[in-house]
């Protein structure tokens, strides 16, 4: 963002964008600073993905948010640490 900032726009490396379903695509981004014609105060920052390959490795899960029905965390008042159980076990 420093770079956007000094110079006006910045491209990018290439990274993995995970997708919802498992696997990943490649992307390369690049932002540019838009200057308001009427306000010259006002500055907006321009991004956009260039999506630079089709979905690789579509059925391999690469993160925990990818993996489908995932069980409900429990409550934490139904949880015990490990001190409260070790005290249980030990009386």
């Amino acid at each position: 963002m420093k770079q956007v900032m000094n110079k006006g726009q910045c491209v990018t490396k290439y990274y993995r964008w995970i997708q919802k379903n498992g696997g990943y695509i490649w992307i390369q981004s690049s932002a540019t600073i838009a200057i308001n014609a009427k306000n010259s105060s006002e500055k907006n920052i321009i991004w956009v993905n260039y999506v630079l390959s089709n979905l690789e490795y579509k059925d391999t899960p690469i993160d925990i948010a990818q993996l489908p029905n995932l069980p409900e965390k429990a409550s934490e008042s139904s949880e015990t640490s490990d001190s409260e159980s070790e005290s249980k076990e030990n009386s």
